[in-house]
């Protein structure tokens, strides 16, 4: 904020302030009237630069996940693209800033950029930009795109329809109003529980190597998304490489005294969560197949 003073002076100050649901939703509130101005029809379409003359759109730039493939664009592209964008915000389907915002998940996997000039007595004084995000519900944008030949409606996937392995951790499924993940981030090999349970006979399969140690590094950008909405769901995965390395030498100890069965592969066949291929899944279903004849014997011991 600045500030001009009685001497003519003027000084600038700078604050954070923390915005809430609740008095978002309360009128008269700063977090009330920030939210009415910054998603305003009048901020939305200067955003956009929209019948402006001191800003002319002249270039862009899109680069589409799907094929792994940047454009450029012109400026009669740059145009094209950015009047749909304006009938899209008309639409009410674009421009809606929230606050709340933690996942890209249901965002079309794909970045664009338009360039500006700016003029000032009809001369280039400068550039600006914006970065658009592209989503399902911008139809005028995503039509613009396919007329203009830059994508095809293969093209036009999520980020989670993209990258499911990145947002695995987001679905929920939530039962009389209270959100459940999958087990596997608080207890991923519960041999204590089944044991607690009275259960006598117990078969552990797992999907890594037997005497593989699990790393932290792999929840760490997940879990800094999950906090926002869910806190300790996501302490839990923090935490779930030093309970599942806990768990299974847990399970090992049980497997000396005769009470559970470890089934681990012995060679990953080439395997990975991004790397597949169908022959590394033949070998790791035909190892797999023939370990999983002992569980009978065991189960009957």
């Amino acid at each position: 904020i600045s500030y001009s003073l009685k001497g003519g002076g003027s000084v600038e100050r700078w604050y954070n302030l923390c915005l809430t649901r609740e008095r978002l939703e309360t009128a008269g509130t700063y977090d009330e009237l920030l939210d009415r101005m910054v998603n305003s029809d009048a901020l939305k379409r200067k955003r956009l630069h929209l019948d402006d003359p001191g800003y002319q759109v002249n270039t862009g730039s899109l680069y589409v996940d799907r094929q792994n493939q940047g454009y450029d664009l012109g400026s009669r592209e740059a145009e094209a693209v950015l009047a749909a964008v304006g009938r899209d915000l008309e639409n009410g389907n674009w421009g809606q800033y929230d606050w709340f915002r933690w996942t890209n998940s249901g965002d079309y996997a794909m970045g664009l950029s338009l360039s500006f000039t700016v003029l000032a007595d009809g001369r280039a004084e400068g550039r600006d930009w914006i970065d658009i995000t592209l989503t399902p519900a911008m139809e005028e944008t995503a039509q613009c795109l396919l007329d203009l030949g830059l994508v095809t409606p293969e093209d036009l996937v999520t980020q989670k329809e993209l990258y499911p392995d990145r947002y695995a951790d987001e679905d929920v499924d939530v039962i009389d109003g209270v959100p459940y993940y999958d087990g596997g981030i608080a207890d991923p090999v519960p041999v204590q529980k089944a044991v607690d349970d009275g259960c006598d006979r117990i078969v552990v399969v797992l999907t890594r190597l037997k005497d593989e140690l699990r790393e932290q590094k792999k929840d760490v950008a997940p879990a800094r998304v999950l906090k926002h909405l869910y806190p300790a769901a996501a302490e839990r995965l923090l935490n779930r490489y030093k309970t599942y390395n806990d768990e299974v030498a847990l399970a090992k100890e049980y497997e000396k005294q005769g009470i559970a069965m470890i089934l681990a592969p012995d060679d990953l066949c080439g395997l990975s969560t991004l790397t597949k291929t169908y022959e590394g899944l033949e070998r790791m279903y035909r190892k797999g197949y023939a370990a999983a004849a002992r569980i009978g014997d065991f189960l009957n011991s």
